[in-house]
């Protein structure tokens, strides 16, 4: 999972972010094709989760700032991958292992994120 500059949406905050979003996931991609315990996987995931809300938060506050005017929209899909995420992290704790399946749902769900609903902040910014 590597980070391309096509991706960037002109924000040097949110695209740094965004740059290490990428990072998480490759490190938590690695880790389950590596078969690593379930508590580096976990731990991994928790990462993952308070670094996504971290972002999230941080990037609402950037389109807030420039007007974008679908950041409702926006902060609904925000909470809707942390839902999954979370749901995720719960499993682990109950004791249940992730599935490269299930971390493909959420690695699949950030990249088209990035690539379809944050570009279009990139739009709107550039006019």
């Amino acid at each position: 999972m590597l980070w391309n500059k096509n991706y960037e949406i002109g924000v040097s905050e949110v695209d740094n972010q965004h740059k290490k979003l990428f990072g998480i996931i490759e490190k938590m991609e690695n880790a389950l094709k590596e078969g690593r315990i379930d508590q580096e996987v976990g731990a991994i995931f928790k990462e993952l989760v308070d670094y996504t809300k971290y972002h999230f938060k941080s990037e609402e506050e950037v389109m807030k700032k420039y007007g974008y005017p679908h950041l409702e929209k926006h902060k609904k899909l925000h909470a809707q991958l942390i839902n999954e995420i979370k749901k995720l992290l719960l499993q682990l704790k109950e004791g249940k292992a992730v599935t490269i399946e299930l971390f493909k749902l959420v690695k699949t769900w950030i990249v088209n994120h990035v690539l379809k609903e944050d570009l279009k902040i990139r739009s709107f910014i550039n006019g």
